[in-house]
């Protein structure tokens, strides 16, 4: 029996996980984080989750929105602690 080398080499598919884009927003302030960030944030900061999906994120946030976006406002009572976090974890 004899067997031949496949016409084409065969080219690996890499499958990338749709990722939300996030947003935390302080006041007036949005600061962009990953996902994970969230996960370790103080979920008692949390005035209100909005999840935006398809359109409407791509209209709010643009391109970059495509998978959808998160949107997490904090409590004002919160803002200092919250902006304070989220300062020291770019350093």
């Amino acid at each position: 029996m004899i067997y031949s080398a496949p016409k084409e080499k065969s080219q690996g598919v890499i499958y990338q996980k749709p990722t939300p884009y996030c947003v935390i927003k302080i006041k007036d302030s949005l600061t962009v984080v990953m996902q994970s960030e969230i996960r370790k944030m103080n979920s008692e900061w949390f005035d209100k989750v909005e999840v935006f999906k398809g359109q409407t994120a791509i209209d709010l946030y643009g391109e970059k929105a495509k998978d959808g976006a998160i949107v997490i406002t904090i409590k004002e009572a919160n803002a200092e602690e919250a902006q304070l976090y989220l300062n020291s974890r770019k350093e």
